[in-house]
């Protein structure tokens, strides 16, 4: 009887032993299952973060490029803009320059390269009472006839033409008063004296070098070259130039007295153009 209750016993401690088992595992397979829940959620968490991630990542690319082209294009702007004001700036400094050079060349008495067409009056090309003046005791040399037959005369210019050393008939229609940094100024000179090559000459391979003060006017031929008269570089001074047998002086008080005819001497006066290889150009040919 005895044995019969143990073994009742022990098959039920058997039973009671196998459901706490079962029980165990089926706890233990819910945990498993949880924790592998929970670390699926985790990875699909994690990847929908990478996924957000790269998402954002492509949405500041994009934002980016879209800056950096805003960018661009804002400093192209801005560069075509400076450009704009750039050549704007530079048209407004040209046509200043151009102004100034026009008013410098005013200021200077000599016209502006874009002048148009020929000068017809002498105070076109070299205004000025001081150019008057030169002229004027000029066109009193010329009509003088003491002037020595070597050098055209107010006569010439009377018949529109002269007569070379060679024989050579030429026309001619004024006289120019050629001013140049190669005339050469001769040293001693009367106070006020200035020199120019007075065109025509009747010898091409002499020049006339003409010296004009408000006392007097003093003319001979001229073998200076061009170099030497640019450089200054001659012997011949005032005292040696007056000294040659074939130089003459004319005193304007005297060339005043001969009362020359007002009409002609003012008609011939327009017909001395006094200039520079820059206005050279403007003297009319008839």
């Amino acid at each position: 009887m005895k044995l019969h209750h143990l073994m009742t016993g022990l098959l039920a401690f058997a039973v009671l032993l196998a459901g706490c088992g079962h029980k165990e595992d089926t706890h233990k397979q819910a945990d498993n299952q949880k924790e592998q829940s929970t670390e699926s959620k985790s990875q699909d968490t994690t990847s929908n973060d990478q996924n957000q991630t790269n998402k954002d990542d492509n949405t500041k690319q994009e934002k980016k490029v879209v800056v950096k082209e805003e960018k661009t294009e804002t400093h192209t702007k801005e560069t075509t803009k400076e450009k704009s004001n750039t050549d704007h700036q530079k048209s407004e400094s040209d046509k200043q320059t151009s102004e100034k050079a026009d008013t410098s060349s005013q200021n200077n008495n000599e016209p502006s390269l874009e002048f148009k067409g020929k000068a017809k009056d002498p105070a076109q090309i070299f205004p000025g009472a001081e150019a008057a003046v030169d002229r004027k005791h000029v066109a009193m040399m010329l009509m003088d006839g003491k002037l020595n037959k070597k050098f055209v005369t107010a006569g010439d210019l009377d018949r529109k033409s002269y007569t070379t050393v060679d024989g050579e008939e030429k026309n001619f229609a004024n006289f120019i008063l050629f001013s140049s940094g190669w005339v050469p100024q001769l040293k001693n000179s009367p106070n006020g004296m200035y020199y120019y090559y007075l065109i025509p000459q009747k010898e091409s391979e002499k020049r006339i070098l003409v010296g004009i003060s408000n006392d007097e006017i003093v003319i001979r031929t001229s073998n200076i070259s061009d170099q030497d008269g640019m450089a200054q570089n001659f012997d011949l001074d005032y005292n040696g130039f007056t000294q040659q047998a074939d130089t003459q002086i004319f005193k304007v008080k005297d060339l005043e007295k001969k009362n020359l005819n007002q009409a002609k001497l003012d008609a011939l006066t327009k017909h001395v153009y006094q200039v520079t290889p820059h206005t050279l150009q403007y003297v009319p040919e008839n």
